[in-house]
């Protein structure tokens, strides 16, 4: 099923260099996403060779980010089996809060994608306002990462 952008959405324009592989077109969209989400951090964390781990491969924003997301993460183990992405707009005492990687943070969204039925990578977007990811931002961060997911695998 094709995905399209609303004309009016604000994650337009994503022009990645695809000359630059997988690595160019996550920084894009982390950037586009970063930005027009009016997020105050974002990062890229990816698995690399056999480790179940997730390595920071990029961030922004003025706000420390940890270097190691751990397989053994509770909200990770839950993407996993709904293979979804994930928000929390409140804190709320649950473990899925750990989304929220840095302490000033009072929302987040996290993108999975997908390669190979596994979760290849993670964006993680989130923002010191509570409630900052309501239907229509969830909506375009979801369309841009499901165009990001078809450039990249």
């Amino acid at each position: 099923m094709p995905v399209h952008l609303r004309t009016d959405s604000p994650l337009l324009p994503l022009r990645p260099d695809l000359r630059q592989g997988k690595q160019g077109i996550l920084e894009k969209m982390l950037q586009s996403a970063f930005y027009q989400s009016s997020s105050d951090l974002a990062a890229w964390y990816s698995r690399s060779g056999t480790s179940r781990d997730y390595s920071l491969a990029h961030s922004l924003g003025i706000y420390d980010v940890p270097e190691t997301i751990y397989a053994a993460s509770g909200w990770l183990d839950f993407i996993h089996h709904c293979r979804e992405s994930l928000v929390v707009n409140r804190k709320k005492g649950t473990f899925l809060e750990e989304i929220l990687i840095n302490p000033a943070m009072n929302s987040g969204y996290v993108i999975p994608l997908f390669e190979n039925m596994q979760i290849s990578d993670i964006l993680i977007l989130n923002s010191i306002s509570p409630d900052s990811f309501g239907s229509k931002k969830c909506h375009d961060l979801q369309s841009l990462s499901r165009i990001c997911s078809d450039l990249l695998f």
